[in-house]
């Protein structure tokens, strides 16, 4: 659970949880 997507790279508070919800 890192702080920002280290998937897309976006900002924390962007909605990692909720577009990224798979980890």
């Amino acid at each position: 659970m890192a702080k920002v997507c280290y998937s897309c790279g976006k900002k924390p508070e962007y909605g990692n949880a909720r577009s990224h919800s798979l980890r």
